[in-house]
Protein backbone atom coordinates (compact mmCIF):
# COMPACT_ATOMS: atom_id res chain seq x y z
CA UNK A 1 0.00 0.00 0.00
CA UNK A 2 1.11 3.76 -0.27
CA UNK A 3 1.88 5.31 2.84
CA UNK A 4 -0.86 8.09 3.85
CA UNK A 5 1.70 10.58 3.94
CA UNK A 6 2.39 9.77 0.04
CA UNK A 7 -0.61 10.31 -0.40
CA UNK A 8 -1.08 13.40 0.88
CA UNK A 9 1.83 15.12 -0.55
CA UNK A 10 1.18 14.27 -3.97
CA UNK A 11 -2.26 15.25 -3.41
CA UNK A 12 -0.99 18.79 -2.01
CA UNK A 13 1.50 19.17 -4.99
CA UNK A 14 -0.75 18.77 -7.54
CA UNK A 15 -3.01 21.29 -5.71
CA UNK A 16 -0.16 23.35 -5.50
CA UNK A 17 1.24 23.07 -8.99
CA UNK A 18 -2.29 23.75 -10.66
CA UNK A 19 -2.87 27.13 -8.42
CA UNK A 20 0.52 28.33 -10.25
CA UNK A 21 -1.09 27.67 -13.61
CA UNK A 22 -4.15 29.70 -12.22
CA UNK A 23 -2.13 32.46 -10.68
CA UNK A 24 -0.11 32.83 -13.92
CA UNK A 25 -3.39 33.15 -15.60
CA UNK A 26 -4.94 35.96 -13.39
CA UNK A 27 -1.71 37.96 -13.73
CA UNK A 28 -2.40 37.83 -17.18
CA UNK A 29 -5.81 39.10 -17.12
CA UNK A 30 -5.15 41.48 -14.43
CA UNK A 31 -2.05 43.64 -16.45
CA UNK A 32 -3.63 42.48 -19.98
CA UNK A 33 -1.79 45.65 -21.58
CA UNK A 34 1.38 44.04 -21.19
CA UNK A 35 0.48 40.87 -22.18
CA UNK A 36 -0.93 42.09 -25.19
CA UNK A 37 2.34 44.25 -25.54
CA UNK A 38 5.05 40.81 -24.89
CA UNK A 39 3.04 39.08 -27.48
CA UNK A 40 2.89 42.04 -30.13
CA UNK A 41 6.70 42.34 -29.56
CA UNK A 42 7.62 38.42 -29.81
CA UNK A 43 5.85 38.33 -32.96
CA UNK A 44 8.91 40.71 -34.21
CA UNK A 45 11.56 38.67 -33.22
CA UNK A 46 13.09 37.20 -36.07
CA UNK A 47 13.06 33.52 -36.41
CA UNK A 48 16.44 31.41 -34.45
CA UNK A 49 18.35 28.51 -35.48
CA UNK A 50 18.18 27.36 -31.77
CA UNK A 51 14.83 25.70 -30.96
CA UNK A 52 14.05 24.81 -27.28
CA UNK A 53 12.31 21.79 -27.14
CA UNK A 54 8.88 21.75 -25.81
CA UNK A 55 8.65 18.33 -24.99
CA UNK A 56 12.29 18.62 -23.41
CA UNK A 57 12.65 21.53 -21.97
CA UNK A 58 16.19 22.72 -23.25
CA UNK A 59 18.42 22.88 -26.03
CA UNK A 60 22.58 22.38 -26.15
CA UNK A 61 24.47 25.40 -28.13
CA UNK A 62 27.84 25.96 -28.69
CA UNK A 63 28.77 30.36 -28.80
CA UNK A 64 31.74 29.67 -31.30
CA UNK A 65 28.97 28.24 -33.77
CA UNK A 66 27.35 31.60 -33.08
CA UNK A 67 30.51 33.94 -33.74
CA UNK A 68 30.65 34.46 -30.38
CA UNK A 69 33.71 33.41 -30.14
CA UNK A 70 35.97 36.63 -29.21
CA UNK A 71 32.57 38.08 -26.70
CA UNK A 72 33.03 34.82 -24.67
CA UNK A 73 37.16 34.71 -24.90
CA UNK A 74 36.78 38.38 -23.13
CA UNK A 75 34.44 37.42 -20.64
CA UNK A 76 36.12 34.57 -19.20
CA UNK A 77 39.22 36.04 -18.95
CA UNK A 78 37.37 38.80 -16.87
CA UNK A 79 35.78 36.26 -14.95
CA UNK A 80 39.13 34.38 -13.91
CA UNK A 81 40.57 37.67 -13.18
CA UNK A 82 37.57 38.72 -10.65
CA UNK A 83 37.71 35.62 -8.79
CA UNK A 84 40.62 36.93 -7.08
CA UNK A 85 38.67 40.04 -6.19
CA UNK A 86 36.86 40.06 -2.72
CA UNK A 87 34.88 42.82 -3.47
CA UNK A 88 33.24 41.28 -6.64
CA UNK A 89 33.18 37.43 -4.57
CA UNK A 90 29.97 37.75 -2.72
CA UNK A 91 27.04 36.40 -1.90
CA UNK A 92 24.84 34.09 0.86
CA UNK A 93 26.09 30.67 -0.68
CA UNK A 94 29.25 29.70 -0.44
CA UNK A 95 29.26 27.03 -2.82
CA UNK A 96 27.92 29.77 -5.22
CA UNK A 97 29.34 33.17 -5.34
CA UNK A 98 28.22 35.94 -8.13
CA UNK A 99 31.17 38.16 -9.68
CA UNK A 100 28.66 40.86 -11.63
CA UNK A 101 27.56 43.74 -10.75
CA UNK A 102 25.19 46.76 -12.62
CA UNK A 103 28.14 48.78 -13.82
CA UNK A 104 29.79 45.70 -15.48
CA UNK A 105 26.59 45.80 -17.89
CA UNK A 106 27.31 49.49 -18.98
CA UNK A 107 30.64 49.01 -19.20
CA UNK A 108 31.31 45.72 -21.28
CA UNK A 109 29.17 45.54 -24.10
CA UNK A 110 30.23 41.71 -24.77
CA UNK A 111 27.67 40.86 -21.44
CA UNK A 112 24.64 42.45 -22.86
CA UNK A 113 25.75 41.12 -26.50
CA UNK A 114 25.63 37.48 -25.70
CA UNK A 115 22.20 37.88 -23.54
CA UNK A 116 20.29 39.68 -25.99
CA UNK A 117 21.88 37.60 -28.68
CA UNK A 118 19.31 37.31 -31.81
CA UNK A 119 19.14 33.12 -31.75
CA UNK A 120 19.16 33.23 -27.66
CA UNK A 121 16.28 36.08 -27.86
CA UNK A 122 14.46 34.62 -30.82
CA UNK A 123 14.69 30.88 -29.40
CA UNK A 124 13.66 31.75 -25.43
CA UNK A 125 10.82 34.06 -27.40
CA UNK A 126 9.45 31.69 -29.35
CA UNK A 127 9.62 28.96 -26.39
CA UNK A 128 7.53 31.43 -24.07
CA UNK A 129 5.19 32.83 -27.03
CA UNK A 130 5.85 36.75 -26.56
CA UNK A 131 9.00 38.94 -25.57
CA UNK A 132 10.07 37.83 -22.84
CA UNK A 133 11.04 39.93 -19.48
CA UNK A 134 14.86 39.63 -18.66
CA UNK A 135 14.61 38.33 -14.49
CA UNK A 136 18.10 38.52 -13.93
CA UNK A 137 21.79 38.09 -14.90
CA UNK A 138 25.04 36.21 -12.63
CA UNK A 139 28.48 35.78 -13.22
CA UNK A 140 28.61 32.57 -10.46
CA UNK A 141 31.80 31.03 -9.66
CA UNK A 142 31.33 27.99 -7.78
CA UNK A 143 34.57 27.18 -5.47
CA UNK A 144 35.59 23.71 -4.47
CA UNK A 145 33.03 22.22 -1.93
CA UNK A 146 31.73 19.18 -0.53
CA UNK A 147 28.52 20.30 0.42
CA UNK A 148 25.22 18.99 -0.19
CA UNK A 149 22.13 21.62 0.39
CA UNK A 150 19.62 24.31 -0.70
CA UNK A 151 20.11 24.61 -4.91
CA UNK A 152 22.83 21.50 -4.62
CA UNK A 153 19.62 19.67 -4.53
CA UNK A 154 17.46 18.87 -6.53
CA UNK A 155 14.59 20.84 -7.33
CA UNK A 156 12.75 23.58 -9.31
CA UNK A 157 12.64 27.24 -9.96
CA UNK A 158 9.44 28.82 -9.29
CA UNK A 159 9.59 32.60 -11.22
CA UNK A 160 6.95 30.89 -13.21
CA UNK A 161 5.44 27.52 -14.81
CA UNK A 162 7.43 27.94 -18.08
CA UNK A 163 10.83 29.98 -18.10
CA UNK A 164 14.38 29.89 -19.75
CA UNK A 165 17.84 30.29 -18.45
CA UNK A 166 20.84 29.86 -20.82
CA UNK A 167 24.13 28.75 -18.97
CA UNK A 168 27.36 29.15 -20.72
CA UNK A 169 30.91 27.62 -19.35
CA UNK A 170 33.40 30.51 -18.59
CA UNK A 171 35.98 27.85 -18.07
CA UNK A 172 36.72 24.01 -18.86
CA UNK A 173 33.53 22.51 -17.22
CA UNK A 174 34.64 18.21 -16.61
CA UNK A 175 32.08 16.48 -14.14
CA UNK A 176 35.06 17.62 -11.01
CA UNK A 177 33.91 21.27 -11.66
CA UNK A 178 29.93 20.82 -10.06
CA UNK A 179 28.41 21.34 -13.16
CA UNK A 180 24.77 21.90 -13.38
CA UNK A 181 22.71 19.01 -14.32
CA UNK A 182 19.23 18.63 -14.87
CA UNK A 183 16.57 15.98 -16.06
CA UNK A 184 14.51 16.66 -19.20
CA UNK A 185 11.10 17.88 -18.63
CA UNK A 186 9.86 14.17 -19.83
CA UNK A 187 11.89 12.60 -16.83
CA UNK A 188 10.88 15.24 -14.27
CA UNK A 189 7.33 14.80 -14.60
CA UNK A 190 7.91 11.05 -13.90
CA UNK A 191 9.24 12.17 -10.46
CA UNK A 192 6.65 14.04 -10.26
CA UNK A 193 4.35 11.20 -10.52
CA UNK A 194 6.15 9.31 -8.13
CA UNK A 195 6.90 11.56 -5.20
CA UNK A 196 4.75 14.59 -6.02
CA UNK A 197 5.30 17.99 -7.06
CA UNK A 198 7.21 20.04 -4.47
CA UNK A 199 8.10 23.32 -4.25
CA UNK A 200 10.99 22.36 -1.96
CA UNK A 201 13.96 20.09 -2.63
CA UNK A 202 14.16 16.26 -3.45
CA UNK A 203 16.44 13.48 -2.48
CA UNK A 204 18.60 11.71 -4.69
CA UNK A 205 16.78 8.88 -3.72
CA UNK A 206 13.21 9.97 -4.87
CA UNK A 207 14.80 11.48 -7.89
CA UNK A 208 16.67 8.02 -8.63
CA UNK A 209 13.53 5.69 -7.65
CA UNK A 210 11.74 6.93 -10.45
CA UNK A 211 14.23 7.69 -13.17
CA UNK A 212 17.41 6.72 -14.07
CA UNK A 213 20.65 8.01 -13.74
CA UNK A 214 21.86 7.87 -17.56
CA UNK A 215 18.69 10.21 -17.63
CA UNK A 216 20.76 13.09 -16.48
CA UNK A 217 22.20 15.78 -17.90
CA UNK A 218 25.42 17.13 -17.17
CA UNK A 219 26.32 20.47 -18.84
CA UNK A 220 29.83 19.89 -18.70
CA UNK A 221 32.10 21.29 -22.24
CA UNK A 222 34.36 24.04 -23.32
CA UNK A 223 34.26 27.59 -22.63
CA UNK A 224 31.63 28.92 -24.40
CA UNK A 225 29.57 25.60 -24.65
CA UNK A 226 25.78 26.04 -23.31
CA UNK A 227 22.90 25.24 -22.52
CA UNK A 228 19.69 26.85 -22.49
CA UNK A 229 17.22 25.02 -19.67
CA UNK A 230 13.51 25.63 -18.84
CA UNK A 231 14.08 25.03 -14.83
CA UNK A 232 10.38 25.74 -13.80
CA UNK A 233 10.01 22.44 -15.92
CA UNK A 234 13.29 20.28 -15.70
CA UNK A 235 14.78 19.21 -12.03
CA UNK A 236 18.17 20.19 -11.69
CA UNK A 237 20.89 20.61 -9.02
CA UNK A 238 24.17 22.64 -9.21
CA UNK A 239 27.24 23.40 -7.31
CA UNK A 240 27.95 20.14 -5.81
CA UNK A 241 31.21 18.11 -5.13
CA UNK A 242 33.14 20.55 -6.84
CA UNK A 243 37.27 19.57 -7.16
CA UNK A 244 37.85 22.33 -8.94
CA UNK A 245 36.14 25.93 -9.61
CA UNK A 246 33.53 26.52 -11.99
CA UNK A 247 32.66 29.70 -13.92
CA UNK A 248 29.41 30.30 -15.52
CA UNK A 249 27.47 32.90 -17.23
CA UNK A 250 23.73 32.83 -16.50
CA UNK A 251 20.71 35.02 -17.86
CA UNK A 252 17.25 34.42 -16.43
CA UNK A 253 14.19 34.94 -19.11
CA UNK A 254 10.19 34.59 -17.97
CA UNK A 255 6.86 35.92 -19.16
CA UNK A 256 6.54 39.32 -17.89
CA UNK A 257 3.11 38.64 -15.76
CA UNK A 258 5.40 35.71 -14.24
CA UNK A 259 4.02 33.40 -11.23
CA UNK A 260 6.76 35.20 -8.46
CA UNK A 261 8.46 38.36 -9.61
CA UNK A 262 10.32 38.08 -6.63
CA UNK A 263 12.49 40.65 -5.32
CA UNK A 264 14.25 41.92 -8.04
CA UNK A 265 17.43 41.37 -9.31
CA UNK A 266 20.81 43.72 -7.67
CA UNK A 267 23.00 43.57 -10.68
CA UNK A 268 19.94 44.36 -13.81
CA UNK A 269 17.64 46.51 -11.70
CA UNK A 270 19.93 49.71 -11.02
CA UNK A 271 20.87 49.48 -14.70
CA UNK A 272 17.77 49.01 -16.34
CA UNK A 273 16.91 52.34 -17.83
CA UNK A 274 20.12 53.43 -18.31
CA UNK A 275 20.42 49.92 -20.85
CA UNK A 276 17.83 51.11 -22.56
CA UNK A 277 18.69 54.40 -23.32
CA UNK A 278 22.39 53.73 -24.14
CA UNK A 279 21.64 50.37 -26.34
CA UNK A 280 18.09 49.45 -26.97
CA UNK A 281 15.92 52.91 -27.31
CA UNK A 282 15.54 51.70 -30.99
CA UNK A 283 15.10 48.31 -29.99
CA UNK A 284 10.94 48.11 -29.02
CA UNK A 285 10.92 44.17 -28.16
CA UNK A 286 14.96 44.04 -26.47
CA UNK A 287 13.38 48.02 -24.79
CA UNK A 288 10.81 45.68 -23.51
CA UNK A 289 12.25 42.54 -21.97
CA UNK A 290 14.93 45.00 -20.05
CA UNK A 291 12.69 46.84 -18.56
CA UNK A 292 11.62 46.71 -14.95
CA UNK A 293 7.06 47.00 -15.82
Amino acid sequence: MIPNSSILRKGAGSIHKAARVILRSARALGNMASERRAVQLGRLVGASGLTIGDEQGYVAFSTRELGLTEKIARLASLAGQWTKDPIRNKGDKPFLRNLLNGQDLLDIPEFMDVATHPVFYGAVTKYLGQAPWLVSMNLWLTPPNQTAVRSQLYHYDHKDTRQAKIFINLNDVTPDCGPLHFLPATESIKVEKAAGYSQGRYTDEEVYGAVAKSEVVATVGNTGNGFIVDTARCLHYGSRGNVKERLMLMVNFARVNCVDRGSGCEVLDQVRDQLIRQRYSMDPARAFTIGSH
